[in-house]
């Protein structure tokens, strides 16, 4: 799930991490320990553990070239290149 979120550069990472949790955990209807949460450009991302966790097995499972598939977790999405 993604949301609009403002990373303030003055506070960390984590800071902002919190900061982002304690805006939207409402919405959740799983524990907010049960994701991952990744702040990029003007966006905040929620995945489940178990979700990226699967995804990156299978994807390693796949033994593509390198570059075909690229899983960057810090993000949370699938890029696949030409």
């Amino acid at each position: 799930t993604s949301y609009e979120f403002n990373k303030n550069e003055s506070l960390s990472e984590q800071i902002n991490i919190a900061n982002f949790i304690s805006d939207v955990d409402i919405n959740f209807i799983n524990p907010v320990s049960d994701n991952e949460y990744f702040i990029n450009n003007g966006g905040a991302y929620v995945a489940n553990k178990i979700f990226l966790e699967n995804i990156n097995k299978h994807l390693s499972n796949l033994n593509y070239k390198k570059n075909l598939f690229v899983f960057k977790l810090r993000f949370s999405f699938l890029l696949i290149q030409n």
